[in-house]
């Protein structure tokens, strides 16, 4: 089993070579990030939910918000607070 886990240094070393573009790059590593708060036996349990800020708007019409980049990453919903906080 331990074969299959890598350590997050060599995770970002593939993530580097497989994206030359920094825009990409970010965009991987938040995916990565997300998928990570998602399915850790800690963290999914803090977080009713996790959004990229794309995923977030597109979701959540009700606020007016713009796709645009704004310079949030990722969103929260815990589970405890059951209010959005902006990353």
């Amino acid at each position: 089993m331990r074969g299959i886990f890598m350590s997050i240094k060599t995770v970002l070393k593939n993530l580097r070579a497989e994206y030359t573009n920094i825009r990409d790059l970010g965009t991987a590593f938040e995916r990565l990030t997300l998928n990570f708060l998602k399915t850790d036996n800690i963290y999914k349990t803090l977080y009713k939910n996790v959004w990229m800020w794309k995923d977030f708007v597109q979701s959540h019409s009700e606020f007016g918000l713009n796709e645009k980049d704004a310079g949030i990453d990722l969103n929260f919903l815990f589970r405890l607070l059951q209010m959005p906080i902006n990353c």
